[in-house]
């Protein structure tokens, strides 16, 4: 029977490019929106490390589909554990009237939703902060869809629990359809049931969500994440806000 010597080595390399694919690819939208990759890899490894073991009958291929078996299994635990996100309480629904809020942008300036309605609807974004490299592909992929669809400036409200300081370096690559928005004091993102306490290292922030909210106040699209990995294609809001200006 052929029992190749490479299949050892080749599935502790799978099982190990699980973890460097998510860990690289967590900013690409296609990893994101695809995480059966990354956990389809140590899957097929440790299935595959288990046939070689069977087929040798080996102390060291049944070694390697132990270690195998063992770096997927604290992969998928450290996954769900980092990834987790509390119960944040109850957010605005479809329907309902947006609760209001007045903050400050990247320069410091005041920002109320009640003014920035007028001009019409908004999409609000809700993200944990500009240290997540998931939190700045989306804001990224945001940007390049808000350039992309030709949106009027404000259309996209950025909020997180960042000093305005730390927002203005990201504020210039968005562009003006996407504006960040500091909210220190967590009222807004206490108000949309969005607070996760001592989210990372310690600090507050916001549970990834948008609203989608028309010019009337009301809540026209609702979606919260569920957990820290779990964002929507920005095609789905930016088309929602679309529809929304239309009308």
């Amino acid at each position: 029977m052929f029992r190749p010597t490479w299949l050892a080595p080749l599935t502790l390399l799978l099982a190990l490019a699980g973890p460097a694919l998510l860990i690289v690819g967590v900013s690409r939208p296609f990893i994101r929106l695809h995480p059966f990759l990354p956990f389809g890899l140590t899957c097929a490894a440790v299935a595959g490390a288990f046939m070689h073991a069977r087929a040798r009958r080996g102390v060291a291929a049944w070694a390697n589909a132990a270690v195998t078996a063992l770096i997927a299994g604290l992969f998928y635990v450290a996954v769900g554990l980092l990834a987790r996100i509390p119960d944040t309480g109850r957010s605005p629904a479809v329907g309902e009237t947006a609760p209001r809020f007045a903050l400050r942008d990247s320069q410091g300036d005041p920002v109320s939703l009640g003014d920035l309605l007028q001009s019409g609807p908004k999409l609000l974004v809700f993200f944990r902060g500009t240290w997540g490299m998931v939190c700045r592909a989306e804001l990224q992929g945001l940007g390049a869809e808000a350039v992309a669809q030709g949106l009027p400036r404000s259309s996209i409200l950025a909020i997180s629990a960042d000093e305005p300081a730390a927002l203005g370096p990201w504020q210039e690559k968005l562009g003006e359809a996407v504006r960040l928005l500091s909210d220190r004091e967590l009222s807004a993102i206490r108000d949309y049931g969005l607070l996760h306490p001592r989210a990372f290292q310690g600090r507050d922030a916001a549970r990834p969500a948008h609203f989608v909210i028309g010019q009337d106040g009301r809540i026209i699209q609702a979606r919260r994440s569920a957990d820290t990995l779990d964002r929507s294609d920005p095609r789905e809001p930016v088309a929602a806000l679309r529809r929304a200006a239309a009308r």
